[in-house]
């Protein structure tokens, strides 16, 4: 169930991304891919962290049973596409600002 909810968040999001800014995110693919391969492992060592001391606890009769030791895959799917979806907004959202900036310039504004 938990990996269902993750794609019913994630898919909307990240498809509407690629429908407005998709050739934009082609270009910026290797920024892209090592801000989302540094954040996902730093943020999932973390989570590892915290269910190996019982700071908290999944529910196995919600996840798949595809689990090692500390490691779940669901938590380390959800934290890669939430980091995919805000890498994949801060490039675009910049590419917006950068290229109204230069029509404000080219217009002598």
């Amino acid at each position: 169930m938990y990996l269902a909810l993750i794609a019913a968040w994630a898919a909307p999001v990240i498809a509407l991304e690629w429908w407005y800014g998709g050739v934009l995110l082609r270009r910026a693919w290797r920024p892209i891919a090592l801000a989302v391969a540094m954040t996902t492992a730093y943020m999932g060592l973390a989570d590892v962290a915290a269910l190996h001391n019982g700071i908290f606890e999944v529910s196995e009769d919600h996840s798949l049973p595809l689990r090692g030791g500390s490691f779940i895959l669901e938590d380390w799917l959800f934290l890669l596409v939430t980091n995919l979806a805000l890498a994949q907004a801060a490039v675009l959202l910049i590419e917006q600002r950068v290229t109204a900036r230069w029509w404000r310039r080219l217009r002598g504004r």
